[in-house]
């Protein structure tokens, strides 16, 4: 179930609340905080400030990203309390010698972050995309864009005109990618990346297989036992299917493993087909 504020307990009040005032300014960098139109949060504008690295670095290295294992909350806490990183790009300058300095750094941990560092360079596309933390551009928004680009260099020359005539992308994404790809600070970033060495895997779209379920959107609930569910969305995007969160009559199956939610209700109510996760495997064997 999704968390919601369901009821105000005014009974509980003791008269002492005051109400939360948004901050004008960041309480990191002291730059501006700035509300977005239609939007509730206030972000820091400040693209170098210290605790958006943080979190950028973490987002950069995480599984779905560039799977950099090792680099986590404390890892990047520590490179950044001793200066030895200071943008993504730097963490491919790291060295043997800098890292087993650092408390409780040792030879082997030190050489397999090192290792694990390198491995990242070679990452498929769509990771890459997904990894530079694009608003608005999850895992599968990236494979969208990777399955349309191909390379990173048709990715950086894309236009807000023509994102928005990629079936699966919406305005508010397109808008979000363009204005990334607009400023000077993020492409220079990009390109500090590739001169750092990483690569990203070109994707080569199979036409053959991309026409197995070319024309069908698929929407899955459930636990499934052979693969994740974020391996069955990639799957099916990879065979030319959509992927879509919720149950409309433009679904053509909903995929249920085990224990499913509400969206199988939707399903049975709306008359859509309902299918196994062995029948969606047999589907991409075909």
């Amino acid at each position: 179930m999704i968390p919601a504020v369901v009821a105000v307990v005014t009974a509980a009040r003791t008269g002492n609340e005051r109400p939360f005032v948004f901050p004008n300014e960041c309480p990191e960098c002291g730059s501006v905080a700035k509300r977005e139109d239609g939007e509730a949060v206030k972000r820091c504008i400040n693209s170098r400030c210290p605790a958006k690295l943080h979190n950028r670095i973490l987002h950069y290295a995480a599984r779905d990203a560039m799977d950099i294992e090792g680099l986590g909350d404390k890892m990047v806490e520590l490179l950044l309390e001793h200066k030895v990183v200071s943008d993504l790009p730097s963490i491919y300058d790291l060295k043997l010698e800098q890292l087993r300095d650092l408390p409780r750094m040792g030879e082997l941990s030190s050489k397999n972050l090192l290792q694990a560092i390198e491995l990242s360079k070679t990452r498929p596309l769509d990771r890459f995309i997904f990894a530079l933390g694009i608003r608005h551009v999850g895992s599968k928004t990236g494979l969208v864009m990777a399955r349309y680009c191909g390379t990173i260099e048709r990715f950086m020359q894309l236009t807000e005109e023509e994102l928005l005539s990629v079936d699966e992308v919406g305005p508010e994404t397109a808008r979000s990618i363009s204005s990334f790809l607009a400023d000077e600070n993020e492409v220079a970033l990009m390109r500090q990346l590739l001169k750092h060495g990483v690569s990203p895997e070109a994707l080569v779209v199979d036409s053959t297989k991309a026409a197995v379920l070319a024309g069908s959107t698929f929407v899955l609930t459930g636990t499934f036992s052979s693969m994740s569910r974020k391996e069955a969305e990639t799957k099916i995007l990879e065979f030319g299917g959509k992927v879509s969160g919720s149950v409309s009559k433009k679904t053509q199956y909903v995929v249920a493993g085990d224990n499913p939610g509400s969206k199988l209700e939707a399903a049975q109510k709306l008359g859509v087909a309902v299918i196994t996760e062995q029948d969606l495997i047999g589907m991409l064997q075909q």
